[in-house]
Formats: C-alpha cells, structure tokens, sequence
C-alpha cells in the first residue's frame, strides 16, 4: 500500500461503511442512524481500491452530517458525485418513518388547535377545504377557498439545446408517497412498451428515492429513466424546456403549482383528480392517480399526436397567464373584511 493512500485511510471518522454486497454499501452516520448506498464498489477486485471509496465515502457522510436528513442527504448526493463515486441512489435513513409519522401528528394537531382558534380559514382548493372540514371537524361557515395563481412577470422563456432525439417526458417534485412518483415509473414502463423513443425523468429528492431506483431497476427500464436529483431556479425552467409532456400523478395535492409553470412554459400536462390545481386548469389532462392505464395513455397520445399536443400546448398557455393574482387577492380582501367588521 503506497504511503499516501495509507495517510488517507488512517483518518479517523465518525461515520462507517461497509459493503454488503456488489451493489449496496451500508452507511452508519455519525448519531448511528443507517443509510444504504446503491453503489458497485463491491465489484472491484483490489482491497486497496475498495478500502479508500469506503473511507471516502466515510469522510462525505462526516463532512456533511445534518440532523436535518433530507438536506444531509441532498449534500452527500452532490459530494459523491463530485468526488467520482459511482451510485444510483440512497434512501433517507432507516429512522426516516419515524420522524415521518411523529412529525405529522405534532403537525396535524397544532394545525387543528389553529384553525379551531380562527375566526376565518382560507384554503387553496376545494380538496383541501373538504379536508378541513371533514379530517379537522372545522365550522364549514368560516372555511373559504381561495385558489392559487402563479406570478411570471420576469420571466422569460428559456430556449435549451437538446442533447437527443427522443422525447422528454418530466416528473417534477419530492420523491415522496404524496406525489405518485411510482405510479408515474408503472406508466413510463407501459408507454415505453408501445414506443421506445422516449425518455422520462423524475426531477427531485426525497425519502422514496431509493425505492423508486428499485423500481425502475425491476421493470428494466433503466437505460430509458434519469434521476436529477433536487433541482432550482434556472434548474427547473431548463428542465421545463427541455420537456414534451409534463405530469403530476399526485396522490393528495392541496393545489400543485408546477403543472401551471410547466404549462406556461409551453409543456402540455396531465394531472390527477387528486388534485386542487385540477379544479381551475381547464386543458391539463386529467386521470385518478392509481389509474396507470390510463395516465399511460394520455402520455402516450400527447407524444404521438401533434394536433392534440399543439392544441393543450396553446390552450394551457392561455389558460395559466389568465389566473391572476389580482383575483385571488380581491377574494382575500373580502375574508379579511368579513372578519373584522
């Protein structure tokens, strides 16, 4: 062992990996929560190699310990990568549930000892205001809707060059069960069987990252399917630009404004039923989020129908540059003016 990789390796860390097989490297973290790396370090035959990516991978997870997960996570993410260690993917930590289901019922409570307190609630949809309602057991009386718009003064339209031929067909959001991230991977898997020109890409990050990887491994759609990571800014209009058909197969969405950014950027979409965007946006299409065969169609007829695109592409842009703040802020005004008379 040359002097200079045996000097890296005898610096201590806090965090210790280990390879559990070819394609898993299993992570302990600096307050002992695990983490499992999709990476083939298992494959290389010298110890030596393998020893300093395990050390390297040690000293990321120590650099950027966080007790905020997702945000470690996202940093341990880019640091691999520019620290060239080859990976697919790595789930949120095995405490993630937990801090999941106790984070919700901390949440859920303070918000109904809020809105109980409140002499007016204004929610963004219809949706939500059911769940208000029926979920909290708040006065339907003193529940108000009023529905999101999108400002887009400032911002043009950014024109990218496309590296391939195929079609672009973008999933935009937390990696997370509220926005259906395998319901769109079941759709991607049918459409890919009916036209082999298209690719799909799920932009974004969260605790179910990991199994979407899986996922997409299963169905053997991987040369097909790109995982961005988390995107901002500049990020997501490129990543709007360089698309054909944008979805939001969301499971429950209190409203959803990137469907109405992805049509102003001239991407026709498809939503779910599930969500409140799906109460104003007349010429996005709409499908329940379980229902794969038919989101499957509806990507596919976008992609092979130019009329049909061109005609949700000019619709949708017309439609979303209609929904003005002004609007939503005259109906503010009348709550607020109810309330204090």
């Amino acid at each position: 062992m040359n002097r200079k990789l045996k000097k890296f390796l005898e610096t201590e860390t806090r965090s210790k990996a280990q390879i559990l097989d070819r394609h898993q490297i299993d992570v302990q973290a600096p307050d002992g929560e695990l983490f499992i790396l999709l990476s083939d370090i298992g494959k290389y035959d010298s110890e030596e190699t393998r020893a300093y990516y395990l050390h390297l991978i040690e000293l990321i997870f120590d650099k950027n310990f966080s007790e905020d997960k997702e945000t470690m996570s996202n940093r341990i993410w880019i640091d691999l990568m520019r620290n060239g260690v080859t990976f697919l993917g790595m789930n949120t930590g095995n405490r993630q549930s937990e801090r999941i289901r106790i984070g919700t019922s901390i949440r859920q409570l303070r918000e109904k000892k809020g809105m109980e307190a409140a002499d007016a609630v204004v929610t963004v949809s219809d949706l939500t205001r059911n769940i208000v309602i029926n979920k909290y057991g708040i006065d339907p009386a003193k529940v108000v809707t009023v529905h999101n718009a999108v400002d887009f003064s400032g911002r043009d339209n950014i024109r990218v060059e496309r590296g391939v031929k195929d079609k672009v067909v973008t999933f935009l959001g937390r990696i997370t069960f509220q926005k259906g991230p395998e319901y769109f991977i079941e759709a991607a898997a049918k459409v890919l069987k009916r036209t082999p020109n298209v690719r799909f890409v799920m932009a974004g990050s969260g605790d179910m990252m990991n199994k979407a990887i899986r996922q997409v491994a299963r169905l053997g759609i991987s040369d097909r399917f790109h995982f961005t990571g988390f995107l901002r800014g500049q990020e997501v209009q490129k990543m709007f630009a360089l698309s054909d058909v944008y979805i939001m197969p969301s499971v429950s969405e209190p409203f959803g404004i990137s469907p109405l950014e992805a049509m102003r950027s001239n991407v026709p979409s498809i939503i779910s039923h599930q969500s409140g965007a799906a109460e104003v946006l007349k010429y996005a299409l709409k499908v329940d989020f379980w229902d794969v065969d038919a989101m499957a169609d509806d990507i596919y007829a976008l992609l092979q129908y130019p009329a049909l695109s061109d005609f949700a592409t000019k619709q949708g842009y017309d439609e979303v540059n209609a929904l003005k703040w002004n609007n939503a802020t005259a109906k503010l005004k009348k709550v607020y003016e109810s309330v204090v008379k």
